[in-house]
């Protein structure tokens, strides 16, 4: 997948979040791995359900906006390039803070073994 087409994919599903109602807060942040120097993320305070493909910023592995208007939220930063570098095969990563809903999944698939590592749904926990 080139790059502007991963840009309208992650700007679409901001819009489809919002419309299942993910999009409660604003420390929410959905980020793409172009490559492993270079991830899209949502500039922060932008809402959802008004994302654009011309919004995603292209952030670097010094945490350098390189494209895009606007700044990334530190948790973004923080959280998304970490498991980005960690786990190169996780291109998306989808963090929301969205109160009724899961909040978080991880998932690996070492062995051939695709089992989730954690998972928090409607606050009852789950840990492997």
């Amino acid at each position: 997948m080139d790059i502007n087409e991963a840009r309208r994919d992650l700007a679409a599903t901001f819009r489809w979040s919002y419309q299942l109602g993910l999009s409660e807060g604003i420390c929410n942040h959905y980020s793409w791995s172009v490559n492993d120097q270079c991830f899209l993320v949502n500039p922060m305070g932008r809402h959802w359900s008004e994302i654009t493909a011309s919004d995603m910023l292209l952030v670097d592995s010094a945490s350098d906006v390189v494209e895009g208007e606007g700044c990334v939220e530190p948790t973004a930063l923080f959280i998304h390039w970490r498991v980005h570098q960690l786990a190169s095969h996780a291109r998306c990563i989808l963090h929301t803070h969205a109160l009724c809903h899961g909040d978080c999944l991880f998932r690996t698939q070492s062995a051939g073994n695709d089992q989730p590592k954690c998972c928090t749904i409607h606050g009852r926990h789950r840990l492997r």
